[in-house]
């Protein structure tokens, strides 16, 4: 992921197990539509940075459903409250 995503609203993003997402810095993910992440206790979903810097977050109107999922070096667009 190199730049931000909007996911729209009626919409369903779908994250199958063992699917690393790499996310560029400071890019951020926005949820306005479903996030289904389907990771596994043998195939985890994992998001993490592209390099050491930190990306930003994921941003949700509503709920995601996350399964097995591990978030590495998030939180690093500063124009964001993540936690």
């Amino acid at each position: 992921m190199t730049g931000d995503i909007t996911i729209p609203t009626g919409e369903t993003l779908v994250i199958e197990a063992g699917t690393v997402v790499t996310i560029a810095p400071a890019c951020n993910l926005w949820a306005e539509g479903d996030i289904d992440v389907r990771g596994t206790d043998d195939d985890p979903v994992w998001f993490r940075a592209r390099d050491d810097t930190p990306w930003g977050g994921i941003i949700h109107d509503r709920a995601g459903q996350y399964h097995h999922t591990f978030f590495v070096s998030g939180g690093g667009d500063g124009t964001q409250v993540f936690g």
